[in-house]
């Protein structure tokens, strides 16, 4: 039987499944909304990602933030109210560590009849700006979580076709 590709619209499509069961589920808010999807990547950001490898797929999947929505995001996945004291940043890295696998925990299951031997890798936090290499591209979907406004990335290696805005 034939594999059909997935491309890294369905991935983003999937992960942005992911965030929104992530957000009401895990982090406790009310809903998700999408603000608008790009090929281009976002800079001077904070964020957690991590790889996921498979027969077809070898790619990263994250999500990105300024730092303080980062503490924010982190204090709501610790039960916190969003006006308690700062957290340390390694908490903040664990936690938005925590927010990307639960996302991509769910990604697995949803693609998992198109991809089925998917391993994830663990998260790595970041600050500041990804450069892209030309074997990658990039889907993007700035979405807002309640009123924080975050970015769910896919970086996956070039089909090598011209693409233009998702």
């Amino acid at each position: 039987m034939a594999q059909t590709e997935i491309t890294t619209q369905d991935w983003l499509d999937a992960a942005i499944k992911g965030i929104e069961e992530t957000a009401t589920c895990a982090l406790g808010y009310d809903g998700v909304k999408i603000i608008k999807t790009s090929n281009e990547f976002p800079l001077d950001m904070a964020g957690a990602f991590i790889s996921l490898m498979g027969s077809q797929v070898s790619m990263q999947l994250g999500i990105t933030a300024t730092n303080e929505t980062c503490n924010l995001l982190a204090k709501a996945l610790f039960g916190m109210e969003s006006d308690d004291e700062e957290l340390p940043q390694a908490d903040v890295a664990d936690a938005v560590g925590e927010i990307a696998n639960i996302m991509i925990g769910v990604v697995k299951g949803l693609m998992s009849e198109k991809e089925s031997n998917m391993q994830i890798g663990l998260p790595i936090f970041f600050e500041g700006n990804i450069t892209l290499t030309e074997k990658q591209e990039v889907a993007v979907a700035e979405v807002q979580l309640d009123s924080l406004n975050t970015h769910i990335v896919v970086i996956a290696p070039n089909s090598g076709e011209k693409k233009g805005d998702a």
